[in-house]
């Protein structure tokens, strides 16, 4: 399945489908609700401690939809860049958060025009914008390029995977949630 996103951009992209689909907090929403109708089938013993328990984590979820509904409101003339494959669609599409990217598809395959570069890079200044972002575990240095500034470039994290340190460290979804978005709080114009 393909879907256009034009409405997201100044500039005409085709995405190709997105896997990322735990991004949205809505879809997280429907996974634990389905995990749990899973496992009270399988272990109909214990069902109510797995209501209980999918009730608590959708109840956490639910938090993080406020603060989203909030950064909505503080970012709806903010446009955030994206100088690394591009696996939020399903959060911003949720919220209606505007936004750049480099790459068409979540891949690092292929890469941008030397055109695009220049385009955002020339975007980004006209509207003062401070800060650009990449996903977790990508090499930075094509937005370090476009920012000029390694401190510039905020690391937005899918959930897709882990470092070592954060696994180590016992890193929760929930953190990655928290800290993406103080980061996209931080690039509010």
């Amino acid at each position: 399945e393909e879907e256009e996103h034009d409405h997201h951009h100044e500039h005409e992209h085709h995405h190709d489908y997105d896997p990322h689909l735990w991004t949205s907090l809505e879809n997280l929403k429907i996974m634990a609700k389905g995990i749990c109708d899973a496992l009270c089938q399988i272990d109909e013993k214990n069902a109510s401690t797995y209501i209980s328990n999918s009730d608590k984590y959708i109840s956490e979820i639910d938090k993080f939809i406020v603060q989203m509904e909030e950064l909505k409101e503080l970012a709806k003339d903010t446009t955030y860049y994206f100088a690394s494959p591009f696996a939020m669609f399903y959060l911003f599409d949720e919220f209606d958060l505007q936004y750049e990217a480099l790459y068409d598809t979540c891949s690092v395959e292929i890469e941008p025009s030397i055109d695009d570069v220049i385009n955002m890079t020339k975007e980004m200044e006209a509207n003062g914008v401070n800060y650009i972002y990449a996903k977790e575990l990508t090499q930075t240095n094509m937005a370090e390029r476009i920012i000029g500034n390694k401190d510039n470039v905020l690391i937005i994290h899918s959930g897709h995977n882990l470092g070592k340190d954060d696994f180590e460290s016992g890193k929760t979804y929930f953190e990655i949630l928290q800290q993406n978005i103080e980061l996209l709080k931080k690039g509010v114009k």
